[in-house]
């Protein structure tokens, strides 16, 4: 899967363009908006000789009742020096498209925010305005030229759900963590209610690893707190998180064979118990029947609260993991209370560290 297109279908969900947007536009009203205040719009265009354009993705945003905007979204991951360019005419065209299809009055022009998302490392190096060219050229008629200014969202954006979004499309320059990165991605998740997006976004960071671990095997419809804890060792090389991997895997094929065989003695003890016990016939048959039943059901709860316990204490280490990244240490009261918490706790609590907030019932 391209860059282009993941970020397509990441950023097709309103919850995800209401973030980005907040990115881009960091005024009051704009944390103020609702997901349902953000429709898709088309990015398709035909021009008058029925040539094509496609922008990434536009979006209608109604900031209240009379007032709309149109957000227009390009994603790169190199940089490019036309991007004032090609986004001038992507906003003409939109125009003209709104204008076919009565969105538009007469002389009204509409009210867009272009945006570049670069994924790509470093600064993007090209103003938003950069007209240096036409103004040398220009003759005194600098006034005249045309400009598309723009804002770039990159790396360094104060939303963590969006840089751990920008940091593992290119993760694969073996110096981005993912560590942190997943946990930032699970506690956002783990209070949205919309199960595609949890899918789409789960689906698209495993796509992204399996990229940039090709040695690494991640089973389909793993969690993202279960993709996390095979990151939670401090691994200094992807040799390292490989070699780990393949100790696990040997790990489970021991489990595997230490079950195995305790089926084959358990089904020999069964024949033996059943030859022994067999003239006793039905009351025996119902006390084995019974005994068997109570045997399987307590293996289910144990199954169930082992699972439980495992989950509970990957919440607690992506926690501690956030934590860690605030550069605060956990104090003494705070690792009680961890220790201590229920689930709801830790999500709360795992939610507000990657919004950048530190829990002060945690922290020094």
């Amino acid at each position: 899967m391209s860059s282009d297109s993941g970020f397509k279908q990441l950023f097709a969900f309103p919850e995800l363009a209401r973030e980005l947007f907040c990115c881009a536009v960091q005024e009051r009203w704009a944390k103020r908006l609702k997901i349902s205040d953000f429709a898709r719009v088309n990015g398709s265009y035909v021009g008058p000789r029925g040539q094509q354009r496609h922008d990434d993705m536009v979006w209608q945003v109604r900031v209240d009742r009379a007032l709309r905007l149109y957000f227009l979204v390009e994603f790169q991951a190199r940089q490019d020096h036309l991007m004032d360019a090609r986004l001038q005419s992507y906003v003409a065209l939109l125009r003209e498209d709104l204008l076919k299809h009565g969105q538009l009055r007469g002389r009204e022009v509409p009210l867009v925010l272009p945006v570049v998302v670069y994924s790509g490392r470093g600064q993007w190096k090209f103003r938003s305005n950069d007209n240096t060219l036409l103004r040398q050229k220009s003759v005194g008629l600098a006034d005249l030229q045309t400009e598309q200014k723009y804002v770039v969202v990159d790396r360094k954006t104060k939303s963590a759900v969006i840089r751990a979004l920008l940091e593992l499309d290119q993760g694969d320059d073996r110096i981005t963590d993912p560590r942190p990165l997943i946990a930032t991605l699970a506690g956002w998740l783990a209070h949205r209610r919309n199960r595609a997006l949890v899918d789409t976004v789960t689906d698209w960071v495993i796509a992204r690893l399996a990229q940039q671990f090709p040695g690494l095997e991640i089973e389909a419809g793993l969690t993202l707190e279960e993709v996390y804890m095979m990151f939670e060792h401090d691994f200094r090389t992807y040799t390292d998180l490989l070699e780990y991997q393949t100790l696990l895997r040997g790990r489970e094929q021991g489990l595997e064979l230490g079950r195995e065989q305790g089926r084959k003695q358990g089904r020999e003890e069964g024949r033996e118990q059943g030859r022994e016990e067999g003239r006793e016939e039905g009351r025996e048959q119902g006390r084995e029947e019974g005994r068997e039943e109570g045997r399987e059901e307590g293996r289910e709860e144990g199954w169930r609260e082992g699972q439980w316990e495992a989950t509970q204490r990957e919440r607690r280490n992506t926690v501690k993991l956030l934590i860690k990244h605030t550069g605060r240490p956990l104090s003494s009261s705070g690792a009680d209370r961890l220790q201590a918490a229920g689930a709801e706790q830790l999500l709360a609590w795992i939610n507000e560290l990657a919004e950048g907030r530190s829990p002060p019932e945690l922290v020094e």
